[in-house]
């Protein structure tokens, strides 16, 4: 709403372009992106917090002044872009100069644990290893495949032609569920540098699952 007068505005007319984020894709590029994430809805499981925050600028549309007020469509692209830049919930210059990495070949992390100065918490660039003059500094941006490039930072980074994408959804009974609760479960998938395909833990998660019961499970271990 300030415009040019808004302390972030450089910082935002240095960014890239708007990347074509998740809620660019049409209705069959998303159902695409669905079966290829094991049912998870990139798209759809934001809608809520957008909702409220569309609602929330509707109400303060005297912050405005005479400019227009932001409509959902508005506030959704305004929250997908935040979503491909922000940090540990932080909007920081400094972030944005640390591409991603390939898998396994980021040399810097970000560091946001007792990094204050003069009385302001901040974040630090720190490398792990040894970086040569000129060097890029990389970070693992927690997305090791296409699709979780593509959904949150609109780009893959070439990974759909060296890792695979596929992932399935996983069917915990209630009494897995119960024992374990909320967290358990969700996507797994497929890796091809893995001698069974899954990792242990997901093989672990299937041959619980398939037990028929607490009593079985118990047995069993």
């Amino acid at each position: 709403a300030r415009g040019t007068s808004s302390k972030f505005h450089g910082y935002v007319e240095a960014l890239p372009p708007y990347p074509p984020t998740v809620n660019t894709f049409t209705p069959a590029e998303r159902h695409a992106l669905r079966l290829l994430s094991g049912g998870h809805d990139a798209f759809t499981c934001y809608s809520g917090v957008i909702d409220l925050a569309a609602a929330s600028v509707q109400r303060a549309a005297g912050l405005w002044g005479d400019e227009p007020v932001p409509t959902r469509e508005d506030v959704e692209a305004a929250f997908f872009f935040v979503l491909s830049r922000m940090s540990y919930m932080r909007m920081i210059p400094l972030c944005d100069l640390a591409n991603a990495a390939l898998p396994g070949e980021d040399n810097a992390r970000i560091v946001v644990e007792g990094q204050v100065v003069d009385g302001r918490e901040g974040c630090a660039l720190v490398t792990k290893r040894p970086v040569k003059a000129g060097e890029e500094l990389v970070i693992d941006y927690n997305h090791h495949d296409a699709p979780g490039m593509l959904v949150n930072y609109g780009c893959t980074l070439g990974l759909e032609e060296v890792r695979s994408a596929t992932r399935f959804e996983v069917s915990t009974p209630p009494f897995l569920r119960d024992m374990a609760g909320p967290n358990l479960g969700g996507p797994s998938q497929l890796c091809e540098d893995e001698p069974n395909v899954l990792q242990e833990k997901a093989l672990a998660l299937l041959r619980m699952a398939a037990m028929g019961s607490r009593e079985e499970l118990l047995a069993a271990a």
